[in-house]
């Protein structure tokens, strides 16, 4: 799973692409990005991957996304699917993500009195 901010800026996620680059190669596709449990919410993204080694860098900007959902993400090169999996958006950094991230809720609190009939 990646980790996306909501930022529309330039964003690099690194991918395992089932694709053969040639030395220092870099390939225009295009990135469909589908909301979990809503397939009407889906964007069509222009992006870039390169090739680093054992694993590629896909850069996008420009995403329109909710903070704190899943997403499809499909990455296409000439109508071939070199890339499947699942985005997750946060604005919080990977190292300290926290799913309450400071919000929580106060529940009200009775006494704890038994009344035991024999």
């Amino acid at each position: 799973m990646n980790y996306i901010t909501n930022d529309t800026g330039s964003q690099a996620l690194d991918l395992t692409v089932n694709y053969s680059f040639s030395e220092n190669e870099s390939i225009d596709v295009s990135v469909v990005l589908t909301k979990d449990g809503n397939h009407l919410d889906t964007q069509d993204i222009s992006g870039t991957v390169s090739f680093n080694g054992y694993y590629s860098t896909l850069n996008v900007s420009g995403l329109d996304v909710d903070l704190e959902t899943n997403y499809l993400m499909e990455v296409i090169k000439d109508s071939k699917t070199i890339y499947k999996g699942k985005a997750f958006v946060t604005t919080q950094t990977l190292g300290e993500y926290e799913i309450s991230n400071n919000n929580y809720i106060e529940q009200a609190t009775t006494t704890n009195d038994f009344i035991i009939f024999d």
